[in-house]
């Protein structure tokens, strides 16, 4: 029988036995999966890492077991090596495809964008600018330690920061005109440019009566234009002038003779009549009866008011709330695109109502209402003939 049968074996610690049934006893392992490893493979190999096989007699035990596990280990370092070989060939070719990629991508050839000559944009037809100019309130006094020095306001200061709106009005259409043609100026004059008597405070605090004020802001909006007739390459220059409250000479509004107890309504038909005496030649000058004043640009009608018959209670949605209503009504009655409004002193752009800043800045009033800050300021807008109300932008006056 098997476990009787003389056989030499030795294990790689250099331990001998006699027979697979001594092996299988002493190595915890079955006798019949040693004896078929041996027979099969030459070696048996234990969970534990033991070798095991046979040896001659005469031959250096110690080495037989060792060249075995040695022979093994080099087939074992081999198959690590052509697997590290396969590797690196395939990193190799997956380096050779990227840099392919990019070889492909350096050595396209790349025609240069050429611009057309004269105006970039030229293909967007004419181009009209929309300014405002509004609630200048000439002469309001501010004291900057009323209003926690966020602001000061006198005459002086009114007059330098409108002269700073037409200056740099005229710059930013200049270089609007770098890029794409355009051909007209419409501003609109909304109104509040006197701070007037309409309340009791403003008979106490005001640098001037209403009647001086008229003088001084007739010579600023004048001294206004006629730069806009030197500095602007426009063919025109539409001006449309809107009533407004503050320079009413009644205490309360009276709508059917509202042009007949307005100060500015006077300043502004005083301009349009006398035009060309004043030397503004390129000025188209609407001075409507009505508050509202309608004004055609390509095919977008533009609504411009005041926006003191507008009427806003505080609330939740700010002051849109009211807007989106006033112009929704006005737009059944009286089909519009665009309405331009001032007298809230906040600059806000939306898709169809564009709401105009001030000139003066926060004032004691708006600090005291607890209104948000910010800068003086007054809107622009361009127009395109084929895709409407386009850039829209702040022109800082201070």
């Amino acid at each position: 029988m098997e476990n009787k049968q003389s056989v030499k074996l030795i294990d790689s610690n250099g331990v001998k036995y006699t027979s697979y049934r001594e092996l299988a006893l002493k190595l915890h392992t079955q006798r019949g999966r040693c004896s078929n490893g041996i027979k099969k493979n030459g070696y048996y190999k234990t969970l534990s890492g033991i070798t095991v096989k046979p040896y001659n007699q005469g031959e250096n035990e110690g080495e037989n077991v060792d060249a075995l596990i040695k022979e093994r280990d080099t087939q074992r370092e081999a198959g690590q090596y052509k697997k590290t070989i396969k590797k690196l060939v395939d990193e190799v070719a997956m380096l050779r495809e990227r840099q392919g990629l990019v070889d492909g991508l350096s050595n396209v050839e790349i025609e240069p964008i050429i611009a057309p000559k004269g105006k970039v944009n030229s293909f967007e037809g004419d181009n009209t600018a929309i300014a405002l100019f509004s609630d200048v309130h000439y002469s309001n006094r501010i004291e900057p330690s009323v209003v926690n020095y966020l602001n000061e306001y006198n005459p002086a200061i009114a007059e330098k920061r409108c002269d700073n709106f037409f200056i740099r009005l005229c710059e930013l259409i200049g270089e609007e005109q770098c890029h794409r043609t355009v051909s007209t100026c419409v501003l609109g004059v909304l109104g509040d440019l006197q701070n007037g008597w309409l309340r009791e405070e403003a008979m106490q605090t005001n640098y001037c009566s209403p009647l001086s004020e008229m003088v001084r802001v007739k010579a600023i909006l004048l001294r206004g234009l006629l730069y806009m007739e030197k500095h602007l390459d426009v063919e025109k220059i539409k001006v449309i002038c809107t009533l407004s409250n503050h320079s009413r000479n009644t205490t309360k509004v009276q709508y059917a003779n509202a042009p007949e107890t307005n100060y500015e309504y006077i300043i502004f038909k005083d301009i349009q009549e006398n035009a060309k005496l004043y030397g503004l030649h390129k000025c188209e000058i609407y001075v409507p009866e009505s508050i509202v004043g309608f004004l055609d640009v390509y095919d977008k009608r533009l609504a411009f008011l005041h926006g003191h018959n507008t009427r806003y209670y505080g609330g939740i949605g700010g002051i849109f709330i009211p807007l989106n209503k006033f112009f929704a009504n006005l737009n059944n009655r009286e089909h519009i695109d665009i309405m331009c409004i001032a007298h809230y002193h906040q600059l806000i752009f939306s898709k169809n109502i564009i709401v105009n800043g001030s000139i003066c800045g926060i004032d004691h009033y708006a600090y005291a209402a607890n209104l948000p800050y910010e800068p003086a300021q007054q809107a622009l807008f361009f127009i395109s003939e084929k895709y409407g109300a386009t850039k829209k932008m702040p022109i800082f006056v201070e």
